[in-house]
C-alpha cells in the first residue's frame, strides 16, 4: 500500500508543470528533511530529536518554497529591483506579520530538537539573509531589508518560546541520569 501511495504521488508530481511550487516543495523536502533529521539526531543521539529535526526541515522547506519559488514575476518587471530595498519594518502590516511567522515554526521545532536557541536564531538570520540576497541576485521576488528583520525577529521569538517550553518540560520530566534527550547540546 505504501508503495502504491508513493507511486501515485510521483505520478502526480510528474504531471505538474515545471514551474509549479509543488515540484519545488518536493525537491526542498527531499533535501532538507533527511539532512535536518540526521544532523539533529547526530547532535543529540536522540530519535525524538531526529523526528523534531525532520519536522523543522519540512517547515524550512515550506518557507523557502513560499519565498523563492513563487510565480507571477518576470525578469522584465524586476529589472529595476536587482538591488535590495531598504525599508522601515512595519510589524502591523500583512507582509510584516507574514514575515514574522515565516521562519518561526522552523526555529521553534529546531530548538525543541537540539536546544541552543541562540545558535538556531543565528541560523535563521543567516538563512533569511541568504534568501534576501538570492532574491536580489537572481530576480526572484523582491529583496527587502525589512523582510530579513522580520524573519530574524520571528525566528528569535519562536526560539526563545521553544527554550521556555524545553525548560518547563525538563523540569517537569527530568531525564534519568545518562539518558538525557540531548547529551551533547544541553
Amino acid at each position: 500500500m505504501l508503495r502504491q501511495l508513493t507511486l501515485d504521488a510521483l505520478r502526480q508530481l510528474t504531471a505538474v508543470p515545471p514551474g509549479s511550487r509543488l515540484t519545488s516543495l518536493f525537491l526542498c523536502l527531499l533535501v532538507l528533511v533527511p539532512s535536518s533529521a540526521v544532523s539533529c539526531g547526530w547532535l543529540t543521539r536522540s530519535r525524538a530529536s531526529a523526528m523534531l529535526g525532520a519536522l523543522a526541515g519540512s517547515a524550512l522547506a515550506v518557507a523557502i518554497t513560499l519565498t523563492l519559488f513563487r510565480g507571477g514575476f518576470g525578469h522584465e518587471s524586476l529589472a529595476r529591483l536587482r538591488t535590495c530595498a531598504v525599508t522601515d519594518p512595519l510589524v502591523l502590516s500583512a507582509d510584516g506579520l507574514a514575515n514574522l511567522a515565516l521562519f518561526a515554526p522552523t526555529a521553534f521545532l529546531a530548538v525543541l530538537a537540539i536546544g541552543r536557541p541562540w545558535l538556531v536564531s543565528l541560523g535563521v538570520a543567516v538563512v533569511s539573509l541568504a534568501v534576501e540576497a538570492l532574491q536580489a541576485l537572481e530576480w526572484i521576488g523582491v529583496c527587502d531589508s525589512s523582510d530579513a528583520v522580520h524573519n530574524t525577529a520571528g525566528g528569535l521569538a519562536a526560539a526563545l518560546a521553544a527554550a521556555a517550553v524545553r525548560a518547563v518540560w525538563f523540569r517537569r520530566y527530568p531525564a534519568v541520569s545518562g539518558s538525557g534527550a540531548c547529551p551533547r547540546s544541553c
